[in-house]
């Protein structure tokens, strides 16, 4: 049977890929999918099958399930502490890991696929699963910094230039805009 694994942040850095399709035998859970992985049990800390938060790690998989595995949220970051990471060194991550690939992509390739993460996050949205928004929100804020890689956009230094002294619509801080008017 075949399965989809989308490991999240760092787990995605460790395997290699945002998304992979595995073939396992009839009856394998999701202990010996993250032996199989290579992912000892403390790498993850939530586990998701088809969207819904799983919590039993013997679970038998079914054929064409979908695993999202998180990584712990304060482990196995290279950086001291990631409260601190800045937007220019977020986009330089991913310019990093994902530039070649993107650019060849181009434009309009990654635009889809930050369409298809929105989509993502607007699910989750609707479900209410505080876990998949935070991960959906990582994954949208990623492509965003892969669309200004692929256009050569400084997104701290345009953000700023924009956002950074004023409301680009009223002029003023904090906005005075009409609750529904939005710049």
């Amino acid at each position: 049977m075949q399965v989809r694994v989308k490991p999240m942040g760092m787990l995605r850095q460790r395997l290699g890929s945002s998304e992979q399709r595995l073939e396992v035998p009839e009856g394998t859970t999701l202990e010996q999918l993250l032996q199989q992985l290579g992912l000892p049990k403390g790498s993850v800390q939530v586990v998701m099958v088809n969207g819904e938060r799983e919590h039993n790690w013997t679970r038998a998989l079914q054929d064409q399930d979908e695993i999202t595995l998180l990584a712990p949220v304060a482990g196995g970051n290279a950086l001291a502490d990631s409260s601190s990471l800045t937007l220019a060194e977020m986009q330089t991550i991913i310019r990093r890991l994902y530039y070649a690939k993107d650019r060849q992509r181009g434009l309009q390739g990654c635009f889809l696929w930050f369409l298809e993460e929105v989509g993502e996050l607007a699910a989750a949205i609707r479900k209410g699963d505080a876990w998949a928004i935070a991960s959906e929100l990582s994954d949208v804020l990623a492509w965003l910094a892969t669309l200004a890689n692929v256009a050569e956009v400084d997104l701290a230094e345009v953000f700023y230039q924009k956002y950074g002294q004023r409301c680009p619509g009223c002029y003023q801080q904090p906005c005075i805009c009409p609750g529904e008017a939005k710049p």
